[in-house]
């Protein structure tokens, strides 16, 4: 029994059967969306147990092989190993990796461990979220729209900080292709955009509440970019303020336009309508409570209340990645490299002494 079960493990026609429902479900995993394939198919258990499948039975191929092993089958068996390490890296990996994206406004803090910090979360089933708490707290302490390092303009950087304490944390500016690497977590610059501070205040101008509010960064034909509440695909209206305990007064939608000469100023476009928009008698909907442009600091009248820009401010995304399974995947590259290559050396040598 045991020998036709061995026998079975390191056959060729199994390796075939694995390799084939391997790439079929490849196939299928690629033609569907890409969120649904990834969740279907190539998180899944049964396509990992396929894997496993397979790495079982080239385990068991090197082990014949051992049992008759000469020089000329070294580079292959090493190979083979790679073969091994590379499938194994792939299972680990999607079994237990993270990937997420915080959003941060200047001169905030973010708990790492909690979901509500995140726009979006992909993870392997097996991966725990009290792996997470060992990061602490993210804190985005300001955004620069221009790095320069190695002669080299890079762009925007994020000049963050992440740990449990201010004795612990590690700070670091972060721009394209130098994330910080914290606890075997690694954190990439995403997307960036304004995040103005709209302020309330009452009849007498006295500060009731107010709070950032980060907009949309719409890239138009020509290049240039619209700042706006809403979504990537229309402008939206709000509920303002938007402050636990405090009830909001009215609907507020709002486009940003940058002075081009100065960072961190500019107009704004205030929309605002009831929170209960009533139609009269003839079905039309009541008109906006304002609607105009206001300068950084400028109060506009709105009903009862005056309203303002008073500061602007830049949101980040910041992708927070965690691939415990890519150092073994590459170190399989490494190792099948070195196969080949003795492979052809041992050849190469047994040409020239024949």
């Amino acid at each position: 029994m045991l020998n036709k079960l061995f026998g079975l493990l390191w056959s060729t026609r199994v390796a075939l059967v694995l390799l084939v429902l391997i790439l079929f479900s490849c196939i299928v995993g690629a033609s569907l969306p890409a969120a649904i394939g990834r969740e279907a198919v190539f998180s899944s258990l049964w396509f990992n147990f396929l894997l496993v499948l397979l790495i079982v039975n080239i385990v068991f191929c090197i082990f014949k092989r051992i049992r008759i092993l000469r020089l000329s089958l070294i580079g292959t068996t090493i190979f083979h190993l790679s073969l091994v390490l590379l499938f194994a890296g792939v299972v680990y990996d999607q079994l237990f990796f993270f990937e997420g994206a915080i959003r941060l406004t200047e001169g905030e803090t973010l708990s790492c461990a909690e979901r509500a910090s995140y726009d979006w979360v992909r993870k392997g089933r097996f991966f725990k979220i009290p792996k997470l708490e060992d990061l602490g707290k993210i804190y985005l302490d300001k955004l620069h729209p221009s790095h320069f390092s190695e002669g080299r303009d890079w762009g925007a950087a994020y000049e963050i900080s992440v740990g449990r304490d201010f004795q612990s944390k590690t700070k670091k500016n972060i721009y394209v292709n130098h994330p910080l690497k914290f606890k075997g977590f690694e954190f990439y610059r995403d997307k960036e955009g304004y995040s103005p501070l709209f302020v309330l205040r009452d009849s007498s101008e006295k500060v009731i509440h107010g709070h950032y509010a980060p907009l949309q960064s719409i890239e138009q034909s020509d290049g240039t970019y619209i700042y706006r509440s809403g979504n990537a695909v229309a402008p939206g209206s709000f509920d303002f303020p938007q402050t636990p305990g405090f009830p909001p007064v009215f609907k507020l939608q709002t486009t940003y336009y940058p002075d081009k000469g100065k960072q961190r100023a500019g107009e704004v476009l205030f929309k605002v309508w009831p929170l209960v928009r009533k139609k009269d008698s003839e079905g039309q909907e009541e008109k906006e409570l304002f609607n105009g442009r206001a300068e950084l600091g400028k109060l506009v009248k709105v009903g009862e209340f005056f309203l303002s820009m008073d500061e602007v401010r830049y949101w980040t995304s910041i992708k927070v990645i965690y691939r415990p399974g890519l150092t073994i995947i590459f170190s399989s590259f490494w190792l099948g490299l070195g196969g080949i290559t003795l492979s052809v050396i041992l050849k190469m040598a047994k040409g020239i002494s024949a």
